[in-house]
Protein backbone atom coordinates (compact mmCIF):
# COMPACT_ATOMS: atom_id res chain seq x y z
CA UNK A 1 0.00 0.00 0.00
CA UNK A 2 1.42 3.43 -0.73
CA UNK A 3 2.01 5.33 2.06
CA UNK A 4 1.82 9.34 1.47
CA UNK A 5 2.68 12.20 3.17
CA UNK A 6 4.06 15.41 3.36
CA UNK A 7 5.98 16.97 6.59
CA UNK A 8 5.10 20.50 7.52
CA UNK A 9 8.27 23.09 7.77
CA UNK A 10 9.90 23.27 10.83
CA UNK A 11 10.51 26.81 12.04
CA UNK A 12 13.68 26.76 14.29
CA UNK A 13 12.31 29.74 16.22
CA UNK A 14 14.42 29.26 19.23
CA UNK A 15 17.97 29.94 17.60
CA UNK A 16 16.69 33.28 15.73
CA UNK A 17 15.51 34.65 19.23
CA UNK A 18 18.88 33.59 20.49
CA UNK A 19 21.06 35.16 18.00
CA UNK A 20 18.86 38.54 18.18
CA UNK A 21 17.66 38.04 14.34
CA UNK A 22 14.85 37.07 12.26
CA UNK A 23 14.44 34.17 9.81
CA UNK A 24 11.94 36.10 7.81
CA UNK A 25 11.82 39.53 6.41
CA UNK A 26 11.97 41.79 9.50
CA UNK A 27 10.18 44.88 9.79
CA UNK A 28 10.99 48.96 10.57
CA UNK A 29 10.99 48.84 14.24
CA UNK A 30 7.95 51.29 14.75
CA UNK A 31 5.52 48.43 12.76
CA UNK A 32 3.99 47.73 9.86
CA UNK A 33 3.15 49.87 6.11
CA UNK A 34 -0.56 51.20 6.04
CA UNK A 35 -1.57 47.89 4.20
CA UNK A 36 -1.55 46.19 7.81
CA UNK A 37 -3.47 45.89 9.83
CA UNK A 38 -2.71 46.50 13.35
CA UNK A 39 -4.32 45.53 17.01
CA UNK A 40 -5.58 48.35 18.88
CA UNK A 41 -6.88 46.36 21.99
CA UNK A 42 -5.83 42.58 23.15
CA UNK A 43 -8.77 40.35 21.33
CA UNK A 44 -11.33 38.41 23.96
CA UNK A 45 -11.16 34.76 24.11
CA UNK A 46 -14.09 34.54 25.73
CA UNK A 47 -16.25 31.60 24.23
CA UNK A 48 -13.70 30.20 21.64
CA UNK A 49 -13.35 26.29 21.85
CA UNK A 50 -12.16 23.64 20.23
CA UNK A 51 -10.10 20.83 21.15
CA UNK A 52 -6.69 23.12 20.00
CA UNK A 53 -7.54 25.75 22.04
CA UNK A 54 -9.09 23.07 25.48
CA UNK A 55 -4.90 22.19 25.01
CA UNK A 56 -3.84 25.61 25.75
CA UNK A 57 -2.52 25.57 29.95
CA UNK A 58 -1.97 29.55 29.91
CA UNK A 59 -4.03 32.74 29.60
CA UNK A 60 -1.08 34.32 27.72
CA UNK A 61 -0.94 31.01 24.90
CA UNK A 62 -5.00 31.67 25.28
CA UNK A 63 -4.51 35.25 24.03
CA UNK A 64 -2.38 34.56 21.39
CA UNK A 65 -5.03 32.12 19.74
CA UNK A 66 -7.22 35.00 19.49
CA UNK A 67 -4.97 37.19 18.11
CA UNK A 68 -4.52 34.67 15.62
CA UNK A 69 -8.21 34.56 15.22
CA UNK A 70 -8.12 38.18 14.62
CA UNK A 71 -5.60 37.85 11.68
CA UNK A 72 -7.43 34.78 9.81
CA UNK A 73 -10.79 36.91 9.89
CA UNK A 74 -8.75 39.60 8.54
CA UNK A 75 -8.70 40.32 4.73
CA UNK A 76 -5.28 42.65 5.07
CA UNK A 77 -2.03 41.77 7.18
CA UNK A 78 -2.38 41.84 10.54
CA UNK A 79 0.14 42.47 12.97
CA UNK A 80 0.01 42.17 16.92
CA UNK A 81 2.65 43.02 19.82
CA UNK A 82 3.29 40.24 22.59
CA UNK A 83 5.50 40.21 25.39
CA UNK A 84 8.53 37.26 24.91
CA UNK A 85 7.35 34.87 27.28
CA UNK A 86 7.15 31.18 27.30
CA UNK A 87 3.42 31.48 25.72
CA UNK A 88 5.09 33.38 22.34
CA UNK A 89 8.05 30.74 22.33
CA UNK A 90 5.32 28.11 21.22
CA UNK A 91 3.36 30.54 18.60
CA UNK A 92 3.94 28.02 15.84
CA UNK A 93 1.96 25.27 18.00
CA UNK A 94 -1.01 27.92 19.14
CA UNK A 95 -1.49 28.80 15.06
CA UNK A 96 -1.39 24.95 14.48
CA UNK A 97 -3.99 24.31 17.08
CA UNK A 98 -6.45 27.29 16.09
CA UNK A 99 -5.74 25.51 12.25
CA UNK A 100 -6.71 22.09 13.69
CA UNK A 101 -9.87 23.97 15.10
CA UNK A 102 -10.72 25.62 12.04
CA UNK A 103 -10.32 23.07 8.94
CA UNK A 104 -12.23 25.88 6.81
CA UNK A 105 -9.15 28.26 7.58
CA UNK A 106 -7.13 27.97 4.78
CA UNK A 107 -5.30 30.85 3.81
CA UNK A 108 -3.34 30.78 6.92
CA UNK A 109 0.42 29.81 5.27
CA UNK A 110 1.67 26.35 5.89
CA UNK A 111 5.17 27.13 5.93
CA UNK A 112 6.49 29.73 8.02
CA UNK A 113 3.53 30.62 9.98
CA UNK A 114 4.38 33.92 11.05
CA UNK A 115 7.66 36.91 10.37
CA UNK A 116 8.56 38.94 13.50
CA UNK A 117 10.76 41.66 14.77
CA UNK A 118 11.88 42.47 18.53
CA UNK A 119 11.81 45.40 20.99
CA UNK A 120 12.67 46.47 24.30
CA UNK A 121 11.30 42.87 25.47
CA UNK A 122 8.23 42.75 23.02
CA UNK A 123 7.67 40.78 19.60
CA UNK A 124 5.50 42.12 16.91
CA UNK A 125 4.18 39.34 15.00
CA UNK A 126 2.80 39.45 11.61
CA UNK A 127 1.12 36.28 10.88
CA UNK A 128 1.53 34.55 7.03
CA UNK A 129 -1.38 34.47 5.08
CA UNK A 130 -1.62 33.09 1.23
CA UNK A 131 -4.07 35.31 0.17
CA UNK A 132 -5.52 38.89 1.20
CA UNK A 133 -8.76 41.26 -0.07
CA UNK A 134 -10.58 40.49 -2.76
CA UNK A 135 -8.81 37.13 -3.94
CA UNK A 136 -9.37 35.69 -0.52
CA UNK A 137 -13.07 36.88 -1.03
CA UNK A 138 -13.30 35.12 -4.09
CA UNK A 139 -11.62 32.09 -2.97
CA UNK A 140 -13.58 31.58 0.17
CA UNK A 141 -16.96 32.38 -2.30
CA UNK A 142 -15.59 29.27 -4.41
CA UNK A 143 -14.60 27.22 -1.51
CA UNK A 144 -17.62 27.43 0.51
CA UNK A 145 -20.08 26.81 -2.74
CA UNK A 146 -18.20 23.32 -3.39
CA UNK A 147 -18.83 22.36 0.65
CA UNK A 148 -22.23 23.30 0.66
CA UNK A 149 -22.48 20.98 -2.76
CA UNK A 150 -20.47 18.27 -1.19
CA UNK A 151 -22.79 18.56 2.42
CA UNK A 152 -26.35 18.57 0.38
CA UNK A 153 -25.14 15.27 -1.83
CA UNK A 154 -24.82 13.54 1.35
CA UNK A 155 -27.08 10.53 2.11
CA UNK A 156 -30.18 11.42 3.85
CA UNK A 157 -31.08 9.96 7.01
CA UNK A 158 -27.96 8.43 7.52
CA UNK A 159 -26.33 7.27 10.10
CA UNK A 160 -22.96 8.90 11.46
CA UNK A 161 -20.78 6.03 10.49
CA UNK A 162 -22.36 6.11 6.80
CA UNK A 163 -21.69 10.24 6.59
CA UNK A 164 -18.37 8.99 7.50
CA UNK A 165 -17.88 6.45 4.65
CA UNK A 166 -19.53 9.13 2.14
CA UNK A 167 -16.91 11.26 3.05
CA UNK A 168 -14.06 9.00 2.79
CA UNK A 169 -15.31 7.97 -1.10
CA UNK A 170 -15.70 11.86 -1.97
CA UNK A 171 -12.16 12.26 -0.95
CA UNK A 172 -11.19 8.69 -2.77
CA UNK A 173 -13.32 9.59 -5.63
CA UNK A 174 -12.42 13.43 -5.94
CA UNK A 175 -9.07 14.28 -4.43
CA UNK A 176 -5.77 12.72 -5.90
CA UNK A 177 -3.01 12.66 -4.25
CA UNK A 178 0.09 15.40 -5.01
CA UNK A 179 3.00 13.89 -5.79
CA UNK A 180 4.48 17.16 -7.59
CA UNK A 181 3.91 18.61 -4.44
CA UNK A 182 6.24 16.48 -2.44
CA UNK A 183 8.60 16.54 -4.99
CA UNK A 184 9.05 20.41 -5.04
CA UNK A 185 8.80 19.92 -1.27
CA UNK A 186 11.66 17.40 -0.68
CA UNK A 187 13.45 19.75 -3.44
CA UNK A 188 12.85 23.26 -2.06
CA UNK A 189 11.77 22.35 1.42
CA UNK A 190 8.57 24.69 0.89
CA UNK A 191 4.96 24.08 0.37
CA UNK A 192 4.13 24.27 -3.40
CA UNK A 193 0.38 25.86 -2.58
CA UNK A 194 -3.05 24.52 -1.15
CA UNK A 195 -1.55 21.00 -1.13
CA UNK A 196 -2.20 20.88 2.82
CA UNK A 197 -5.49 22.79 3.06
CA UNK A 198 -8.86 21.76 2.48
CA UNK A 199 -8.97 24.06 -0.31
CA UNK A 200 -6.44 22.35 -2.32
CA UNK A 201 -8.59 18.81 -1.73
CA UNK A 202 -12.01 19.88 -1.94
CA UNK A 203 -11.72 22.86 -5.02
CA UNK A 204 -8.40 22.13 -6.77
CA UNK A 205 -8.44 17.89 -6.22
CA UNK A 206 -5.23 17.65 -5.11
CA UNK A 207 -3.65 17.12 -1.88
CA UNK A 208 -1.20 15.40 0.87
CA UNK A 209 -1.97 13.94 3.68
CA UNK A 210 -2.88 17.02 6.02
CA UNK A 211 -5.07 18.52 3.23
CA UNK A 212 -6.79 14.98 3.27
CA UNK A 213 -7.49 14.97 6.45
CA UNK A 214 -8.28 18.86 7.20
CA UNK A 215 -11.15 18.01 4.28
CA UNK A 216 -12.53 15.26 6.09
CA UNK A 217 -12.62 16.68 9.69
CA UNK A 218 -14.25 20.05 7.90
CA UNK A 219 -17.01 17.74 5.39
CA UNK A 220 -17.40 15.58 8.94
CA UNK A 221 -18.15 18.58 11.34
CA UNK A 222 -20.74 19.63 8.43
CA UNK A 223 -22.61 16.58 8.27
CA UNK A 224 -22.80 16.63 12.44
CA UNK A 225 -20.08 13.65 12.47
CA UNK A 226 -17.45 14.50 15.82
CA UNK A 227 -13.91 14.83 14.13
CA UNK A 228 -10.78 16.08 14.78
CA UNK A 229 -6.90 16.05 13.17
CA UNK A 230 -3.99 13.77 14.68
CA UNK A 231 -0.55 14.72 13.94
CA UNK A 232 2.10 11.84 14.07
CA UNK A 233 4.38 9.66 11.79
CA UNK A 234 4.47 6.84 8.94
CA UNK A 235 6.31 3.87 10.17
CA UNK A 236 9.24 3.01 8.14
CA UNK A 237 8.45 5.30 5.19
CA UNK A 238 11.85 5.16 3.40
CA UNK A 239 11.90 1.04 3.81
CA UNK A 240 14.86 1.34 6.65
CA UNK A 241 12.60 1.64 9.40
CA UNK A 242 12.63 5.11 9.54
CA UNK A 243 9.49 7.38 10.03
CA UNK A 244 8.17 10.26 7.90
CA UNK A 245 5.62 12.87 9.55
CA UNK A 246 1.93 12.07 8.82
CA UNK A 247 -1.51 13.34 9.80
CA UNK A 248 -4.37 11.67 9.68
CA UNK A 249 -7.88 11.62 10.96
CA UNK A 250 -9.90 10.59 14.61
CA UNK A 251 -13.78 10.39 14.57
CA UNK A 252 -16.28 9.65 17.42
CA UNK A 253 -18.87 7.53 16.55
CA UNK A 254 -21.31 6.61 19.11
CA UNK A 255 -19.21 8.01 21.99
CA UNK A 256 -16.61 5.73 21.26
CA UNK A 257 -13.65 7.01 19.21
CA UNK A 258 -11.82 5.11 15.83
CA UNK A 259 -8.93 6.54 14.27
CA UNK A 260 -9.19 7.26 10.13
CA UNK A 261 -6.63 7.93 7.76
CA UNK A 262 -8.32 9.19 4.44
CA UNK A 263 -4.98 9.67 2.38
CA UNK A 264 -3.53 6.11 2.94
CA UNK A 265 -7.62 4.50 1.70
CA UNK A 266 -6.75 6.45 -1.70
CA UNK A 267 -4.43 3.80 -2.97
CA UNK A 268 -4.68 2.27 -6.55
CA UNK A 269 -6.09 -1.18 -4.96
CA UNK A 270 -9.47 0.67 -4.45
CA UNK A 271 -10.19 0.69 -8.09
CA UNK A 272 -10.65 -3.36 -7.98
CA UNK A 273 -11.46 -3.53 -4.17
CA UNK A 274 -13.84 -0.93 -2.53
CA UNK A 275 -13.02 -2.24 0.21
CA UNK A 276 -9.21 -1.12 -0.04
CA UNK A 277 -11.13 3.00 0.15
CA UNK A 278 -11.96 1.51 3.21
CA UNK A 279 -8.74 -0.37 4.65
CA UNK A 280 -7.94 2.57 7.35
CA UNK A 281 -11.23 2.99 8.23
CA UNK A 282 -12.07 3.15 12.20
CA UNK A 283 -9.20 1.75 13.74
CA UNK A 284 -8.49 1.15 17.14
CA UNK A 285 -5.00 2.36 18.56
CA UNK A 286 -3.54 -1.18 18.37
CA UNK A 287 -3.88 -1.47 14.64
CA UNK A 288 -3.02 2.11 13.73
CA UNK A 289 -0.10 1.81 15.85
CA UNK A 290 1.09 -1.51 13.07
CA UNK A 291 2.58 1.42 10.89
CA UNK A 292 1.79 4.62 12.33
CA UNK A 293 3.18 6.93 15.48
CA UNK A 294 0.92 9.09 17.46
CA UNK A 295 2.77 12.45 18.38
CA UNK A 296 2.73 13.35 22.17
CA UNK A 297 0.34 16.15 23.52
CA UNK A 298 0.72 19.04 24.25
CA UNK A 299 0.93 19.16 27.85
CA UNK A 300 4.01 16.62 26.99
CA UNK A 301 6.14 18.91 25.85
CA UNK A 302 9.91 17.37 25.09
CA UNK A 303 12.55 19.47 23.63
CA UNK A 304 12.92 16.65 20.96
CA UNK A 305 9.26 16.28 19.52
CA UNK A 306 8.60 18.23 16.49
CA UNK A 307 4.65 17.21 16.19
CA UNK A 308 1.88 17.83 19.28
CA UNK A 309 -1.21 16.67 19.08
CA UNK A 310 -4.09 18.95 21.24
CA UNK A 311 -6.25 16.10 22.51
CA UNK A 312 -5.03 11.81 22.01
CA UNK A 313 -8.78 9.59 22.14
CA UNK A 314 -8.49 6.38 23.46
CA UNK A 315 -9.37 4.18 20.53
CA UNK A 316 -10.11 0.61 21.74
CA UNK A 317 -13.59 0.14 20.55
CA UNK A 318 -14.36 -2.25 17.36
CA UNK A 319 -17.87 -2.10 16.71
CA UNK A 320 -17.49 0.16 13.94
CA UNK A 321 -14.58 -0.90 12.14
CA UNK A 322 -15.03 -1.11 8.57
CA UNK A 323 -14.31 -4.84 8.21
CA UNK A 324 -16.36 -5.55 11.75
CA UNK A 325 -19.30 -3.77 10.08
CA UNK A 326 -18.78 -4.86 6.50
CA UNK A 327 -16.61 -8.34 6.08
CA UNK A 328 -18.05 -12.11 6.97
CA UNK A 329 -17.10 -13.64 10.52
CA UNK A 330 -15.39 -17.12 10.00
CA UNK A 331 -15.63 -18.52 13.35
CA UNK A 332 -16.67 -22.20 12.11
CA UNK A 333 -15.15 -23.67 9.00
CA UNK A 334 -18.24 -25.94 8.17
CA UNK A 335 -21.14 -22.94 8.82
CA UNK A 336 -23.11 -21.43 6.09
CA UNK A 337 -21.99 -17.94 6.10
CA UNK A 338 -19.11 -17.96 3.81
CA UNK A 339 -20.96 -19.54 0.55
CA UNK A 340 -23.77 -17.18 0.99
CA UNK A 341 -22.02 -14.20 1.71
CA UNK A 342 -20.03 -15.48 -1.77
CA UNK A 343 -23.57 -16.12 -3.32
CA UNK A 344 -24.62 -12.42 -2.27
CA UNK A 345 -21.53 -11.08 -3.55
CA UNK A 346 -21.80 -13.10 -6.75
CA UNK A 347 -25.55 -12.07 -7.38
CA UNK A 348 -24.64 -8.41 -6.79
CA UNK A 349 -21.59 -8.58 -9.28
CA UNK A 350 -19.20 -7.64 -7.36
CA UNK A 351 -15.47 -8.60 -8.24
CA UNK A 352 -14.37 -9.88 -4.39
CA UNK A 353 -15.66 -11.05 -1.08
CA UNK A 354 -14.04 -10.23 2.50
CA UNK A 355 -13.77 -12.15 5.46
CA UNK A 356 -12.24 -11.94 9.18
CA UNK A 357 -10.98 -14.45 10.75
CA UNK A 358 -12.27 -14.74 14.23
CA UNK A 359 -9.74 -14.66 16.98
CA UNK A 360 -10.87 -18.38 18.25
CA UNK A 361 -9.49 -19.74 15.21
CA UNK A 362 -5.65 -20.07 14.89
CA UNK A 363 -5.05 -17.77 11.24
CA UNK A 364 -2.46 -19.08 9.82
CA UNK A 365 -4.14 -22.66 9.67
CA UNK A 366 -7.43 -21.57 8.68
CA UNK A 367 -6.16 -19.56 6.15
CA UNK A 368 -4.66 -23.14 4.80
CA UNK A 369 -7.83 -25.05 5.05
CA UNK A 370 -9.58 -22.46 3.35
CA UNK A 371 -6.66 -22.18 0.57
CA UNK A 372 -6.58 -26.55 0.06
CA UNK A 373 -9.90 -26.93 0.76
CA UNK A 374 -12.89 -24.79 1.87
CA UNK A 375 -12.51 -22.05 -0.50
CA UNK A 376 -13.13 -24.20 -3.55
CA UNK A 377 -16.17 -25.50 -1.23
CA UNK A 378 -17.74 -22.03 -0.45
CA UNK A 379 -17.77 -21.29 -4.08
CA UNK A 380 -19.51 -23.99 -5.23
CA UNK A 381 -21.59 -24.06 -3.00
CA UNK A 382 -22.56 -20.20 -3.98
CA UNK A 383 -23.14 -21.34 -7.40
CA UNK A 384 -25.74 -23.67 -6.16
CA UNK A 385 -27.48 -21.57 -4.16
CA UNK A 386 -27.40 -18.69 -6.97
CA UNK A 387 -28.60 -21.74 -9.48
CA UNK A 388 -25.57 -21.35 -11.59
CA UNK A 389 -26.43 -17.65 -12.63
CA UNK A 390 -24.11 -15.81 -12.46
CA UNK A 391 -21.60 -18.82 -12.43
CA UNK A 392 -18.32 -18.39 -10.49
CA UNK A 393 -14.79 -19.59 -11.08
CA UNK A 394 -14.33 -22.24 -8.07
CA UNK A 395 -10.17 -21.41 -8.73
CA UNK A 396 -10.13 -18.00 -7.52
CA UNK A 397 -7.40 -16.41 -5.57
CA UNK A 398 -7.34 -14.88 -2.13
CA UNK A 399 -5.98 -12.14 -0.61
CA UNK A 400 -4.32 -11.96 3.03
CA UNK A 401 -3.74 -9.85 5.33
CA UNK A 402 -2.77 -11.24 8.14
CA UNK A 403 -2.17 -8.17 10.93
CA UNK A 404 -5.78 -7.61 10.35
CA UNK A 405 -6.92 -11.03 9.80
CA UNK A 406 -8.28 -10.56 6.86
CA UNK A 407 -8.88 -12.77 3.41
CA UNK A 408 -10.64 -11.56 0.46
CA UNK A 409 -11.58 -14.24 -1.84
CA UNK A 410 -11.09 -13.12 -5.44
CA UNK A 411 -14.57 -13.66 -7.56
CA UNK A 412 -14.22 -14.50 -11.56
CA UNK A 413 -17.03 -15.18 -13.21
CA UNK A 414 -17.27 -18.23 -16.49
Amino acid sequence: MKQKYLASVAVALAAALLGGCSLFETKPQGGGSSATTAQTSAPSYSGMSGYGFAALTTDDERQLYAYIDNAAKSYEPYEFTTPMNEAYLRLSDIIDFYKNDHPEVFWLSDGSPYSFHIDNGNVTVTPSVKQTGDALRTMQQTFNARVDEIVAAAPQNASAYELELYVNDWLVDNCRYDDEAVEYHNQNNVPMGNEQNAYGALVEGRAVCEGYARAFQLLCARLGVECKVIDGFAKGFHGDGGSSAHVWNAVQLDGSWYYVDPTWNDTDENDEYYSARCYYVNLTTGLLCLDHDISPTYDNFSQGDIHYNDFVPACDNTYYYYFNQSATLIDDLDSDRPAQAIADAAASGKAYCDFIIADSLDFDSTNDLISSEYGSRWLNEANEINGWYPSVSTSGTMNIVPDRRLITIDLSYE
